[in-house]
């Protein structure tokens, strides 16, 4: 099952969670480029999208003539579509649209360290092995002081479960929490984590994850259905039958 990536944005018009989201995903990175020292301020996405998330997220804040942004996605659909809103907004020149894989370390050379990384509608599609994997990485991507802005459906592959494990990997590769919240009850959980570790040597080789997809991830959370046989259907024929004679 394979997802048509180059409309996936068509959700926002009607999930309010969605919608939701994207809100408090703004609002973080926008209090996360106001964290930044004073100087240049380096910003990655992973598995970008569009990057409306940033782009609404700098074009109105203080210290957009100091950032620079690289949003890595492999679907030039959504990149295309990026690159207009970003000329729209006027901060054409300051976002950097890649199309390269952002599960790939190598893709982030030249980039990293970054002073604010972006996770957004990531780690759901991932498995949990690899979300881990991940965050493990994650100091060798970002500087001392890096904001880390991440979310995960709640429920959607194990959602519930997961979101608590998430928050304590960020704390033990180094991370703070410098915000958490839930969109919504059965939505998302947002967070935004500091990093106050000890910054590690950049590596190109590793891959980062595999993104599979929620939906095919969600189908092979669940047990499988019983197949249904002759004899097992003759037992539940019997039981309804039986108290009536």
């Amino acid at each position: 099952m394979a997802h048509d990536w180059a409309c996936w944005h068509k959700h926002y018009d009607k999930s309010r969670p969605l919608q939701k989201r994207l809100r408090v995903v703004c609002a973080q990175i926008h209090e996360a480029l106001g964290e930044c020292a004073a100087g240049p301020i380096r910003v990655a996405s992973v598995c970008s999208g569009d990057g409306r998330d940033i782009i609404a997220a700098l074009s109105e804040h203080p210290r957009r003539a100091d950032a620079r942004a690289w949003l890595l996605d492999t679907n030039e659909e959504s990149l295309r579509r990026g690159r207009i809103l970003a000329a729209s907004a006027g901060i054409a020149e300051q976002m950097q649209f890649v199309p390269a894989d952002a599960s790939l370390a190598s893709s982030y050379a030249g980039i990293a360290p970054v002073d604010v990384l972006i996770v957004s509608g990531v780690l759901g599609h991932l498995r949990h092995a690899d979300v881990a994997q991940f965050i493990l990485h994650l100091p060798t991507l970002c500087r001392k002081g890096a904001s880390v802005i991440w979310n995960r459906h709640l429920v959607i592959h194990d959602g519930e479960a997961q979101v608590p494990v998430i928050r304590k990997q960020l704390f033990q590769a180094g991370f703070e929490e410098a915000h958490y919240e839930t969109a919504s009850q059965k939505g998302f959980a947002v967070g935004r984590a500091r990093f106050i570790g000890n910054p590690q040597a950049f590596n190109p080789d590793p891959r980062f994850f595999e993104f599979v997809g929620a939906d095919i991830l969600d189908g092979r959370s669940r047990e499988p259905r019983p197949k249904k046989t002759i004899w097992s259907q003759s037992r539940a024929l019997l039981r309804k039958i039986l108290p009536l004679l």
